[in-house]
């Protein structure tokens, strides 16, 4: 059986009190190993490597990390590939199903000691941000299909009165949901960051001020400052952002003094590369390639997530010695096609929508749809009536971005969820 070392455990609460290079030190140990693992017992990975006619006996660490090919979505048409030769028994696994949001579900797997040891390291990591086992969570997520309660582990530390969380469904509606919250009282309120702006803006429509956790987490879909402002007027707290995906588990998180997402350096690699797959400078955008040090049962080295992400330095400001992100910026398939021929992506046209959104604030949301080439339309749920020729401007700011291809703005009177639950800032189905 595949067991994760424990003891590293009790070294990775040191490390990330220590100084850049010994995070980095620790990833180049860490990216030897899990490379040399990787080739001796997984099949997919040798094939793919010797391909890219990569020499694992020269592999030094992570200035070499170039030398492997990334791993892509379509390239994992059949997820089983990339269990290695001879996984644990399946009783001792942990089954997961991607949301799908990119239009590419798959199931993945990871062994009950690879779970845990994430785990632990995404809580070390929370504890930045304030986070303690006696505090009581409220999740706002799709219902999960099994029971939390149904771990031995979490019964055994509920009964002490630690790490206590409840599941509201996002499906609910807001007024429902904020019932249901203030009975609970939360200290931290964490889920979706459309699901939690909307229950955010009833709050603030009906002025209530019942429901004040410390602080809020939001994830799982781009957070917008317009969100932001609304989520942190309505329960008169601090919003946070985390990010993380089913693959890899957390990538990164906000950074209370600097405002950057900390990367999760003891547990990821992160790469952000441009269309040629060459490193970014920082403050440019490109394509996030991310490593899981700690994965064996199926591993994900180079996996390119789909997201468009801004690099930030290394360390961060704060004096923490993380790598950063200075945004997420959307998912890489949110670009939008122009009656020009050329691609657009659209965080482009959505820092607009957020200017004129944060301007007077008679916006409750927008999203960008495209089911055609060379035709946008531009979905806005009002707070109130806009002022006369406000949707004139926006239409002709937007066309100047868009070089000529028509925007279509419509006002509607809501925004629907996808089937898993999240709200998408821009729906392109072709």
């Amino acid at each position: 059986m595949i067991r994760t070392p424990w003891k590293e455990l009790l070294t990775i609460p040191t490390l990330i009190r220590r100084n850049r290079k010994s995070i980095e030190t620790y990833q180049d140990a860490k990216l030897r190993s899990l490379v040399a693992d990787v080739y001796s017992s997984n099949v997919f990975y040798r094939r793919l490597w010797d391909e890219a006619g990569f020499d694992p006996g020269s592999f030094k660490g992570i200035a070499d990390l170039h030398h492997l090919p990334p791993l892509t979505k379509p390239q994992l048409k059949e997820p089983a590939s990339l269990l290695r030769e001879k996984p644990p028994a399946r009783g001792r696994m942990v089954w997961h199903t991607t949301s799908g949001s990119s239009g590419e579900p798959f199931e993945l797997v990871r062994s009950w000691h690879e779970e845990r040891f994430l785990t632990v390291i995404r809580y070390w990591m929370m504890r930045n941000l304030g986070t303690r086992p006696t505090f009581r969570e409220a999740r706002i997520r799709v219902p999960a299909d099994f029971d939390w309660l149904d771990d031995w582990l979490l019964r055994l530390l509920n009964s002490l009165g630690l790490q206590r969380s409840r599941i509201f469904s996002c499906y609910e509606p807001p007024d429902s949901l904020w019932r249901q919250m203030a009975a609970y009282a939360p200290d931290v309120l964490r889920g979706y960051s459309e699901t939690v702006a909307r229950v955010a803006r009833y709050g603030l429509d009906k002025g209530l001020r019942n429901i004040r956790p410390r602080f809020v987490l939001v994830g799982g879909e781009v957070c917008t400052r317009l969100m932001r402002q609304q989520i942190s007027e309505a329960f008169h707290a601090p919003v946070y952002e985390t990010y993380a995906t089913t693959e890899v588990n957390l990538i990164g998180w906000s950074c209370p003094q600097s405002g950057l997402l900390h990367i999760c350096d003891p547990s990821v690699i992160v790469e952000v590369l441009d269309d040629e797959g060459r490193p970014v400078a920082e403050g440019e955008p490109g394509s996030l390639v991310v490593t899981a040090l700690h994965l064996r049962v199926m591993p994900f080295v180079r996996f390119m997530v789909g997201d468009r992400v801004v690099k930030g330095p290394a360390p961060c400001p704060c004096g923490a010695p993380f790598g950063t992100l200075r945004s997420i910026d959307g998912r890489e398939i949110d670009r939008l096609k122009l009656s020009n021929g050329s691609t657009l992506h659209a965080y482009e046209l959505l820092n607009i929508l957020l200017e004129f959104g944060l301007a007077d604030g008679w916006m409750r949301q927008y999203q960008l749809v495209q089911d055609e080439p060379g035709a946008i339309e531009v979905r806005i749920w009002p707070l109130r009536p806009p002022g006369p020729g406000v949707v004139e401007e926006i239409a002709t700011r937007l066309e100047q971005r868009t070089s000529g291809t028509p925007v279509r703005i419509k006002l509607v009177d809501k925004m629907e969820l996808d089937a898993g639950g999240k709200f998408h800032l821009c729906r392109c189905s072709i």
